[in-house]
């Protein structure tokens, strides 16, 4: 509403707003920031010509395309908020890339970058990273197992003997005294 009440001003206070959130640390707060540019700039002209301003900024903070400004946790949000950046910057660009040179650079940017990376490769690594992770815990659980099994067989051998040793003098007649250092040592 401040947007359309405001025309002069508003469209600037809006996105100033929107930036903030999109510099947030969490990936689910970018992505309703994301979702509610996506409302603000096909329905405002003067919104979507302040945003173009710094498509930079939206494309790094919502793709992870720069290596030093990443997507923040939790993951399951960082990878819906780039898919879903990639899919309004191409419904942008299709609507409105012709009328706005920046729309059709950063669509093209982000179409070669596709082409380069592989959007696969970064979740292909991270998804063999756990389930060596996960492997390796079922391993070590396993092998704990089978030594806690060990060990236990042991103690209860050790138990039984102990208990025939204390039997033996306590029947051996042995007086109190014996039985008490027996069971003190």
């Amino acid at each position: 509403d401040i947007v359309r009440t405001n025309p002069s001003f508003g469209p600037q206070v809006a996105a100033d707003a929107l930036r903030s959130h999109l510099q947030a640390g969490h990936a689910q707060e970018r992505l309703s920031a994301l979702l509610v540019c996506d409302v603000l700039f096909t329905r405002s002209k003067a919104f979507r010509q302040y945003l173009l301003r710094d498509i930079d900024f939206l494309i790094s903070s919502t793709t992870g395309r720069r290596h030093e400004l990443p997507l923040p946790p939790p993951a399951r949000f960082a990878r819906k908020l780039k898919d879903t950046a990639l899919r309004l910057f191409e419904e942008w660009h299709k609507a409105l890339g012709a009328k706005h040179a920046p729309l059709a650079l950063a669509a093209k940017y982000l179409s070669q970058e596709a082409c380069e990376t592989g959007p696969p490769a970064e979740e292909d690594a991270i998804a063999a990273v756990a389930e060596m992770q996960r492997r390796e815990v079922a391993d070590a659980w396993k092998k704990a197992n089978r030594t806690a099994a060990l060990a236990l067989g042991e103690m209860r051998r050790n138990a039984e003997e102990m208990k025939a040793g204390l039997a033996l003098l306590k029947e051996g007649g042995g007086g109190d005294e014996d039985f008490a250092l027996a069971l003190e040592v």
